[in-house]
């Protein structure tokens, strides 16, 4: 849950994806990556912090001419985004993070993608701008300062102020939430949960409210969100 590390971790390989610009148009896959080897851990990476990660690790990437991330998906591995042969199966924690990162890039054929330097320098923060040909569509802001839901502290939150073209009154918030970095169930993105003791993984609101949320532009060009720590949104904009 920090950008500062994602970005050294994986900075080996967007050295060489960029330096292949220069000799071929081949993609550069990441073709088996998950958030630890070994099938991961327990407590880490089958928790709500760890779809955080994979949202942030994978748009990184994204803006890095990384064309492809590829999860690895296990049975009951930890890391699993969903495990089909427990009883009852399940959908993880990362599961949501993929599902906002597919959120986030959309279904347009001319997507674009630029990090958003949201001035974190601890590495707590991160933004993203995608485009639709050379217009901005959506905008995802990730507050990754650790909450955990046993801290028994307030839930702390931060403002950000992002400025957007002016013909732009508003963006639907679509937010990606639980009780803390350290839980495994209840996990929301948008209100809708995908828990599989609902409708077997299909897609229920659970949170009418957060399924409709919408923020105004507070002044012309100006548009502001608060996201608590240990959230992400992506603000579809209007």
């Amino acid at each position: 849950m920090n950008h500062t590390s994602i970005v050294k971790s994986i900075s080996s390989h967007v050295k060489v994806a960029q330096g292949m610009k220069a000799y071929t148009n081949a993609q550069y896959v990441m073709g088996e990556t998950n958030s630890l080897s070994g099938g991961g851990a327990s407590g880490l990476s089958d928790v709500f912090g760890a779809a955080l990660w994979v949202v942030d690790y994978a748009l990184w990437q994204a803006t890095q001419n990384i064309q492809r991330v590829h999860f690895h998906e296990s049975g009951t591995s930890p890391y699993a985004a969903w495990s089909p042969s427990t009883a009852p199966p399940t959908t993880n924690a990362p599961y949501y993070g993929n599902y906002m990162v597919a959120a986030a890039v959309g279904s347009a054929p001319d997507t674009g993608i630029a990090y958003l330097d949201l001035g974190s320098d601890d590495g707590t923060a991160s933004g993203y701008m995608l485009y639709e040909g050379d217009q901005l569509a959506r905008v995802v802001l990730l507050n990754m300062v650790e909450y955990t839901s046993t801290s028994g502290d307030a839930r702390s939150s931060q403002t950000f102020t992002v400025n957007v073209p002016n013909r732009f009154k508003g963006a639907k918030v679509e937010r990606l939430t639980a009780a803390g970095a350290d839980v495994k169930t209840n996990i929301t993105f948008g209100g809708v949960s995908f828990d599989f003791g609902l409708a077997q993984g299909k897609p229920v609101i659970v949170n009418r409210a957060a399924a409709v949320e919408q923020v105004k532009v507070a002044s012309p060009g100006v548009l502001k969100v608060s996201v608590q720590d240990t959230e992400g949104v992506v603000l579809h904009l209007f």
